[in-house]
């Protein structure tokens, strides 16, 4: 996309070295980076695939004949500029600077006995601006007003470990003890300022004096701390090398609960190496089979602290106010910002079964896993009613320990290592990840069985709704039943709002006869059947040949950027579909109804919406060539690679938007996940390299 871009620098340490029983050691990493990204980022309306290509209409051309840009001032809907929104846009940069890593130090004390310390880091920083400037090209004129923001963060992480580990016999035995403590801390600062007089980069400062001094708002945020310590104790043993088992407890106690902070978790394994039994040694095929069996819970504390409580706010545009009637000051008032319930850990029980096995020589390379994880006490924040007071963000609704969700799949892997010859080398992985999703239960206690998201929303009513029994991010709408072709269809159809030849039908779900709220289910799922990658490495001589492919299928996505192609919502751009395969007289076999500026039913979430997301992506293809050391040596260097690489090269897939692979809004939840809102599609690469040591 023409003016943005993303520039990363970033230098990397690491020593060791041992001091007799003692061993020190480090690690740093100290990272700039610097960009420019499209205005209002990706996954919303306003941003560029959207207003500057679907909502513009194409015949609007980039320039006028005066040179200036061209735009909808004189009408043709509300699409923008897009080449002159990026243009605007890429003094708008960002920067930040990060340093982490760390240092430890190790002893082996009393033969048996390793202690060890650790102490890590991660500080930064991030700032960015964003001046707006005067559309004057649009209808819907905006601009002339600036923000900027400035953040910085430090956590760090501080460890000691002592282990015993020591054979004896068949025996193997290792105990390991370790406590760890953890801070997080953040804090945030950003001000705005509109009425710009010069749209002079020179002025992009918070100062009244260059704009409207009203709108000056200066804001802060963070300034808490997430705290969490842990003590972790583990024990491995092992008889013969066969018989295998590992144990281990820990409790955490986390700062982001008011009441419970502290949880014990654990888990156990046990694996049995078959393939050194008596009974296996004639299975000439079997190189190395083990059985292994797990079950453990682990918790999940990944919430705001202060969502615990009930807390107050306001502003001078929101609670204050010249109570004494004096028209010369106001007194400061307060209204509640978020309202707290406090919360406990959120518990995650996982079983597992598990078969290794080499086989052929060592040229098969297979694992097989089962597994069933179910997430209890799940800490969500859920939808509320419009009379909370949640909507626009007025009250921040509070977090709840709800239901309980499960993850149950299948986990296949498979290597085959081969070579041909002395110059001919070869290996080939699949990798298959089959996952069923679903919402045990919400809240029994209340009667709740399903409820809406309370994240983005859309132009056409709510997208997705969540059904106990059913996996979770479910598309929600009508099902589409055909298009009513005649008066004897109208006539005799059931009741549904605006019928009318060449409109929409809706199915009838629950047959009462009528079109209603009450027809509205489950359309679509964007959770995939099965995930998976394909890798191939080939190599000859000094020539090598690397290719990994990844993708999904069964998966499904809501287009939403149909409403904006399809139907007649906004004035635009329009799709073929809508030229070519919308209803008339003489085309009954439409997909799309008949085109028709008062139709303000067809356009609703349906099953028109949904598409089959399934895809295959070669995400990385690389030729390479290693010279030599024999032509290197002349040169004193110990080794050199050239290589191209292509990422992102291909995708095959009969989605209909520009990526099938999208992520969620921002700022969205996983729930989210599968909703096009006007994705920018991945970027094909094409990469150049030379490798050398010295």
């Amino acid at each position: 996309m023409r003016y943005t871009d993303y520039k990363k620098y970033s230098v990397r340490a690491n020593s060791e070295f041992k001091v007799k029983a003692f061993t020190f050691g480090e690690n740093l990493t100290i990272a700039f980076d610097n960009y420019v990204g499209q205005p209002n980022g990706n996954q919303v309306e306003q941003n560029m695939i959207n207003e500057g290509l679907l909502k513009m209409q194409p015949i609007i051309p980039v320039f006028d004949e005066g040179g200036n840009w061209g735009g909808t001032k004189a009408g043709f809907g509300n699409g923008k500029n897009g080449r002159a929104q990026l243009f605007r846009n890429k003094d708008n940069r960002g920067e930040g600077q990060r340093i982490f890593g760390s240092v430890f130090g190790e002893v082996v004390f009393l033969k048996n006995f390793t202690g060890r310390i650790m102490y890590g880091a991660d500080a930064g920083w991030n700032f960015g601006k964003n001046y707006r400037f005067t559309d004057y090209e649009s209808n819907e004129v905006t601009g002339q007003n600036f923000s900027e923001f400035i953040n910085r963060y430090y956590n760090w992480i501080f460890s000691q470990q002592v282990t015993y580990a020591n054979k004896f016999g068949d025996h193997d035995v290792r105990v390991t003890g370790v406590h760890e403590a953890r801070l997080n801390s953040f804090r945030n600062i950003n001000a705005s300022l509109a009425g710009y007089q010069i749209d002079l980069q020179s002025l992009w400062y918070i100062n009244s004096a260059f704009g409207d001094p009203a709108t000056r708002a200066v804001q802060s945020s963070g300034g808490k701390n997430n705290a969490k310590e842990s003590y972790l104790g583990r024990l491995e043993y092992g008889f013969k090398g066969k018989y295998l088992f590992n144990g281990s407890a820990r409790f955490d106690q986390s700062s982001n609960f008011a009441d419970d902070k502290g949880e014990l978790f654990g888990g156990i394994g046990l694996a049995w190496r078959i393939s050194d039994e008596n009974f296996m040694q004639g299975v000439s095929f079997v190189n190395d089979l083990k059985l292994r069996l797990a079950w453990g819970v682990t918790g999940n504390d990944a919430i705001d602290g202060s969502r615990n409580y009930a807390l107050f706010g306001g502003g001078p545009g929101q609670t204050f106010y010249d109570i004494n009637g004096q028209n010369t000051s106001v007194v400061t008032g307060y209204a509640p910002v978020s309202a707290g319930h406090p919360v406990v850990w959120e518990k995650q029980k996982q079983q597992n079964i598990g078969i290794d096995a080499l086989l052929f020589n060592n040229k098969l390379e297979t694992s097989i896993d089962v597994y069933k994880r179910v997430n209890e006490d799940f800490l969500f924040a859920p939808g509320q009613p419009g009379t909370f007071g949640a909507m626009g963000g007025v009250v921040a609704v509070p977090y709840e320990n709800i239901g309980s969700i499960s993850n149950k799949g299948v986990e296949l892997s498979f290597v085959w290592k081969d070579n041909f010859s002395k110059d001919w080398r070869f290996d080939a992985g699949l990798n298959l990840t089959f996952n069923k999703n679903n919402i045990d239960e919400l809240a029994p206690k209340f009667s709740v069985t399903d409820f809406f998201p309370s994240a983005p929303e859309s132009r056409i009513g709510p997208l997705v709704r969540n059904y106990t029994g059913n996996p979770m991010g479910t598309f929600y709408g009508l099902t589409l039943d055909g298009i009513y072709q005649n008066a004897g269809e109208v006539n005799n159809g059931i009741a549904q709002d605006g019928k009318q030849i060449g409109r929409f039908r809706w199915k009838d779900i629950n047959g009462d006869k009528k079109i209603d709220n009450e027809d509205k289910g489950i359309i679509g799922d964007p959770n995939p059947d099965v995930i998976f990658g394909f890798s191939v490495n080939l190599a000859y001589k000094g020539f090598d040949f690397n290719m990994f492919l990844q993708g999904t299928a069964g998966n499904e996505a809501f287009n939403y950027t149909k409403y904006f192609t399809d139907f007649y919502g906004f004035s635009g751009n329009r799709s073929n579909r809508m030229l070519y395969q919308s209803w008339t007289p003489t085309r009954t076999d439409a997909i799309l109804p008949m085109l028709d500026i008062t139709d303000n039913y067809s356009f609703q979430p349906s099953t028109y919406y949904v598409e089959d997301a399934s895809y295959l992506r070669a995400k990385v293809i690389q030729l390479g060539y290693t010279f030599k050391p024999s032509i290197l040596s002349k040169a004193n260097i110990e080794n050199a690679r050239i290589y191209i690489q292509g990422q992102n090269l291909f995708t095959i897939t009969s989605y209909q938007g520009l990526d099938p692979a999208m992520g969620t809004r921002n700022n969205a939840t996983e729930q989210w996940t599968g909703i096009d809102y006007g994705n920018y599609p991945a970027a094909r690469v094409i990469m150049f390299g030379l490798n050398m040591s010295f």
